[in-house]
C-alpha cells in the first residue's frame, strides 16, 4: 500500500476546506428566518461530526489496547522541551531455545525488555527520529 506524503495530504485538506467554505458563503442559499448566520451551521456542523468520528475511533483504539494489552511495544514517556521531542519505547522479546542434554530435550525460555529513546528536533525538516539511547528494563 502506497503511502500519502504529508505535503499533498494538507494540500488537499486546504483545497476541501476552501471549497467547503465558498459553497457554505456564497452558493448556499440564506434562510428565511436565521438569515446569513445560520449558513456557519453548513460547515460547524459537519465539522463536530467529523471530530466526534475521530473521538469514537480514538476511544475504540484505546478501549482494544486496554483489553488486549499487547505489552510487546508500549510508549512509557513523551516529551518536548524547547525544540527536542523525546519518546521512549519499551519493547518486550520473548525467546526459546531448545538444546538437547543427556536426559533428553530442555527447553529454555527468556524474556528481555529494553527501554528505547528516540528523539527528534521538531525545526527540522527531517521528519526521521533518532535512537539516542538504549536501557535494560525488567521483563
Amino acid at each position: 500500500m502506497a503511502r500519502i506524503s504529508l505535503p499533498a495530504l494538507a494540500a488537499a485538506s486546504f483545497a476541501l476546506i476552501t471549497t467547503a467554505l465558498a459553497l457554505v458563503f456564497f452558493v448556499a442559499p440564506t434562510d428565511a428566518d436565521q438569515g446569513f448566520s445560520q449558513r456557519i451551521f453548513y460547515f460547524h456542523v459537519s465539522i463536530a461530526f467529523t471530530a466526534y468520528a475521530c473521538f469514537i475511533g480514538g476511544a475504540w483504539k484505546a478501549l482494544l489496547h486496554l483489553w488486549k494489552r499487547e505489552p510487546r511495544a508500549d510508549l512509557e514517556s513523551l516529551g518536548v522541551i524547547g525544540d527536542l521531542a523525546k519518546a521512549s519505547v519499551r519493547f518486550l522479546a520473548e525467546f526459546r531455545s531448545r538444546s538437547k542434554g543427556p536426559e533428553g530435550e530442555a527447553v529454555d525460555d527468556r524474556r528481555t525488555a529494553e527501554v528505547w529513546t528516540f528523539q527528534r528536533n521538531l525545526t527540522s525538516r527531517d521528519p526521521n527520529w533518532t535512537l539516542v539511547h538504549v536501557d535494560p528494563a525488567e521483563a
